[in-house]
């Protein structure tokens, strides 16, 4: 059984990711269960940032053209988390990453 969790906010985004990596997990034939964990401000523990705004959002993929914020060790919703380890974070792996991804962490 793989466990994922994409820790994320409520934007629309994260809904398209969600099911990026369903249909990713499905095409693998993978035993999964997947859950989106809404951000916590103790997650800020694990280095891990909520980047997200009410009010103007330049989109997931396009965070790295306009820098992180200062602290390159820093990673930023959504994240990716798969059997308790964070397998991507900062942006939306394509299909064939989160296959990639998803092959490597199954047991």
């Amino acid at each position: 059984m793989v466990d994922i969790k994409l820790i994320c906010s409520a934007c629309t985004r994260n809904d398209y990711y969600y099911g990026l990596i369903e249909k990713a997990a499905k095409e693998l034939g993978l035993n999964y269960t997947l859950e989106k964990v809404a951000y916590k401000p103790e997650m800020r523990e694990d280095h891990l940032f909520n980047r997200c705004t009410i009010t103007y959002c330049r989109g997931c993929n396009n965070f790295d053209k306009y820098g992180k914020y200062g602290d390159p060790s820093a990673k930023y919703m959504p994240a990716l988390v798969v059997n308790d380890e964070m397998a991507a974070h900062s942006r939306i792996p394509s299909l064939d990453e989160l296959k990639n991804i998803l092959s490597w962490q199954s047991p």
